[in-house]
């Protein structure tokens, strides 16, 4: 039985409103921080995020900070805060502690810093309801889902997004995700399910969703379920509501990691360990094992995990493999067929390329096409953009990856 994986990227949502991650870093950095002064009893507006961004601009110029980098280095800063209390022990204490000291005290305000990380992901979380919310499948955005529906009457399909939203939810009629009813608001997760239904496509949120949740009373799952597992609740407000309810998690290496309803930050691998995560990219591996047919939307090939699991196509399925890469090229007037005239891809989505393609020189002519095909026909790249290339060629790419 035909099966194709497909991974969605931060790129597949932009055609349908999603915000790039320069809209998202633009809208952290203008939120302002109010910090109650009990000594003044007045409220002090503080942009600390702002701060912490423009020493990270400064640290990596000529390049700019992101809202995934200013994340990690909230959470970097409490780690230290914490760390170098004298009672911390030292489970709680990150090793470069002892190599270091603060020389600006303000950027270890542990209250501050607490605050700084809740506007930061219910900055983020609005932004992703804000397109979420006005997702029409059946008007506006019919296009998008119907790619979606045509796609699966042909056969199942394994997507695993990076979004947040749940427009590919709103786009089919049935799936699988795991999640079951338990007469509550909200949803529990039973890997069992997505291992027992073999005839629906599955969905998998490998860095979490804006509906994901905690318990915000008495959890019946106590001794059952992990302090960080989550729940699937149907609507953002109702979930978001318990997005602090928990104390944040420590790494192996004694620093913070924030194991939230939306992974960000730049310490993944520690955040991937509680359900529905664990099991998600469990799902996704065996996925990319048994299905010889990639379908890859908007990736910027950012993360190295990821990228490790995806690169193994061709050692799984040598000549039977089908992969298809859909992203957009800005400047086709800049086009070159060496990637380091043209600055573009970056070196690991051109290293992927170059392997899904078997080529080391994947892109043979001097002048722009819009698709371009391998030398044994197995791999395409699309350079339209999501809604371009879903409208041009929509039913050529399902044809491809399932014939």
């Amino acid at each position: 039985m035909v099966r194709v994986t497909a991974l969605l990227g931060a790129g597949a949502s932009v055609d349908i409103g999603g915000p790039l991650s320069v809209d998202l870093t633009y809208r952290v950095r203008a939120k302002v921080q109010e910090i109650y002064d009990p000594k003044t009893e007045n409220i002090n507006r503080v942009p600390f995020l702002n701060e912490v961004a423009m020493k990270l601009d400064d640290y990596f110029s000529p390049e700019k900070s992101h809202f995934e980098d200013i994340f990690y280095a909230l959470e970097s800063l409490s780690s230290f805060t914490r760390g170098w209390r004298p009672r911390t022990i030292k489970k709680f204490k990150p090793h470069l502690g002892s190599l270091l000291s603060p020389n600006d005290e303000r950027f270890f305000d542990e209250l501050l810093l607490l605050l700084a990380k809740k506007d930061l992901l219910s900055e983020v979380g609005d932004a992703i309801n804000d397109y979420d919310s006005l997702f029409n499948p059946t008007g506006i955005h019919s296009w998008y889902a119907t790619f979606w529906k045509n796609a699966i009457s042909v056969c199942q399909w394994d997507i695993a997004t990076l979004n947040y939203d749940h427009c590919i939810e709103s786009s089919i009629d049935q799936y699988e995700d795991g999640y079951e009813d338990i007469g509550q608001e909200f949803k529990r997760f039973n890997p069992r399910r997505l291992l027992q239904n073999t005839s629906d496509t599955k969905i998998l949120h490998l860095h979490g969703s804006i509906l994901y949740g905690h318990p915000h009373t008495g959890n019946a799952f106590m001794f059952e379920d992990q302090q960080n597992d989550l729940y699937l609740f149907d609507k953002y407000q109702d979930a978001s509501k318990t997005w602090f309810n928990n104390s944040f998690s420590t790494s192996q290496s004694h620093d913070e990691a924030h194991v939230g309803p939306i992974i960000t930050g730049l310490r993944k691998t520690d955040k991937l360990l509680p359900f529905p995560y664990s099991s998600y990219y469990y799902n996704f591996q065996k996925a990319l094992l048994e299905n010889e047919r990639l379908l890859i939307i908007g990736y910027s090939f950012g993360d190295y995990h990821l990228n490790s699991l995806m690169e193994r196509m061709v050692r799984y399925h040598g000549q039977n493999r089908r992969i298809v890469i859909i992203t957009y090229f800005p400047s086709p007037h800049e086009w070159s067929s060496d990637p380091l005239a043209m600055g573009w891809p970056g070196q690991e989505m051109l290293r992927f390329i170059a392997k899904a393609f078997m080529d080391a020189a994947p892109f043979p002519n001097y002048q722009f096409q819009e698709n371009i095909e391998s030398a044994d026909k197995r791999a395409r790249i699309y350079l339209g953009g999501v809604e371009r290339t879903f409208a041009r060629y929509g039913t050529d790419i399902i044809d491809f990856l399932t014939s």
